[in-house]
């Protein structure tokens, strides 16, 4: 949200000072936005010719020094993940942390995100400190799914997006890695990074739907959970949304009540109305997983624990749990399964 005031004061000044139209600014897009191309290439190829240097030796003396006293030393860099359970990380743009439980007029703002908040297998982290650079949402996704620090000046998916990283994809050994965003790919150099971040399927709005423009979170979630129905398990999905990003002075989607408050300004009305958006979108997704298990036992009533492991995959702490191997005696005792785990992480701009 800080990023969007900003753009908006700046929008609505008339003229402005130098030092603060051409030298200061939030990131790549708004100084894109603010004084257009000609000015943007020459700022942008200036910071890069003021930062191309080499590492000193001392500089690189330090680095070592920091590295061999704080970091880990592990023999790979593969993560030991239980029975091979799938994995899906839900990137949702401009999630607040306070809008968890947040209610307008007993409205419920994010009703599902509350609920899967609430669940005994859920781990909170709600108190996070912004770390996000010049590259904004590009570098959140870097950070989740690197686990490094962007660079101060410039997206590094843009300045850096063909180098080498380590990666979560890259970890997770024998997993099929496919990632899917709102826009066009070809924004923020996600096309380019997300191959050096180890995804080996990318879908973007013109895959998905054939246009240059975003799609909703709706639309998103929708070809998400038939997409990972065909993907083999194990697999990692990261899913980034978009409906929530500013503008917030105008509203592309349909509105509720939350728009008939007289609370707050018309401008954090759209972007509560967005985010219950969005959290309804989410709550569709969860739920058609949830569902996909009973869906598979209906169209298949003889199948075996054999054929649904083998559908779902088998985490051991459920078989270990399960006394049974048809799917009747599932229904009989009325459990539900989880062969996925969920993770939902926020970019704010």
């Amino acid at each position: 949200m800080n990023a969007y005031v900003f753009y908006s004061k700046m929008q609505n000044r008339t003229t402005c000072h130098l030092g603060i139209r051409y030298v200061n600014t939030v990131n790549y897009i708004s100084y894109f936005d603010f004084n257009g191309f000609v000015p943007f290439c020459i700022h942008s190829f200036i910071n890069t010719i003021l930062e191309k240097r080499s590492l000193n030796i001392k500089e690189k003396e330090e680095i070592e020094s920091f590295l061999s006293k704080y970091m880990l030393k592990y023999t790979d860099n593969q993560y030991a993940v239980k029975e091979k359970q799938n994995l899906i990380v839900i990137i949702v743009e401009s999630l607040n942390s306070w809008l968890i439980n947040f209610k307008l007029d007993s409205i419920e703002v994010t009703p599902h995100l509350n609920q899967l908040c609430q669940e005994n297998n859920s781990i909170l982290a709600l108190h996070i400190q912004p770390q996000v650079k010049s590259g904004r949402s590009s570098d959140a996704h870097f950070m989740y799914n690197t686990g490094l620090l962007p660079i101060n000046n410039g997206a590094v998916a843009v300045r850096f997006g063909e180098a080498e990283y380590p990666s979560l994809a890259k970890a997770l050994k024998g997993y099929k890695s496919l990632s899917m965003v709102c826009d066009d790919a070809k924004y923020w150099n996600q096309e380019t990074a997300f191959k050096s971040y180890g995804f080996t399927q990318l879908y973007d709005s013109r895959s998905m739907m054939n246009t240059s423009g975003n799609i909703n979170d709706h639309i998103l979630l929708e070809k998400a959970a038939n997409q990972i129905k065909h993907v083999d398990f194990p697999f990692y999905a990261q899913l980034v949304t978009i409906s929530m990003h500013y503008p917030y002075n105008t509203l592309e989607i349909p509105s509720t009540n939350i728009s008939k408050s007289k609370l707050y300004t018309k401008d954090i009305r759209n972007f509560l109305e967005k985010a219950h958006f969005c959290d309804n979108a989410i709550g569709k997704f969860i739920q058609e997983l949830k569902d996909a298990l009973l869906c598979y036992l209906e169209e298949h009533p003889e199948a075996t624990y054999t054929d649904l492991t083998k559908e779902f995959g088998h985490p051991s702490e459920i078989r270990d749990q399960l006394s049974f191997h048809t799917a009747d005696e599932l229904h009989l005792r009325n459990m539900t399964l989880y062969w996925t785990v969920v993770g939902l992480c926020s970019v704010a701009v």
